[in-house]
């Protein structure tokens, strides 16, 4: 989903809506919720998917280094590093 697109907020909020207490739903996000409002425009909108999505929830929040960002970084390094 990408905070650029105008659809974003409309297809982010059908999702958690269509499943809210029926299905198990995984939400992983590198943002935390005070941050959602930038991804959905509206802080009403954020709220109340914020409110789905943790209500009988267990949120489990990791914190350390992104594997992914280190593997992209280091396949950077390497491209740069390269000869032409």
């Amino acid at each position: 989903m990408s905070p650029s697109t105008s659809e974003a907020p409309t297809c982010s909020l059908g999702s958690p809506a269509f499943v809210y207490e029926r299905r198990a739903l995984v939400v992983t996000t590198n943002l935390p919720f005070a941050r959602w409002t930038e991804v959905f425009h509206d802080a009403t909108a954020a709220a109340a998917v914020i409110d789905r999505v943790v209500h009988h929830a267990t949120v489990l929040t990791t914190d350390g280094e992104s594997y992914r960002l280190k593997a992209a970084q280091a396949r950077r390094r390497r491209k740069e590093d390269a000869p032409s």
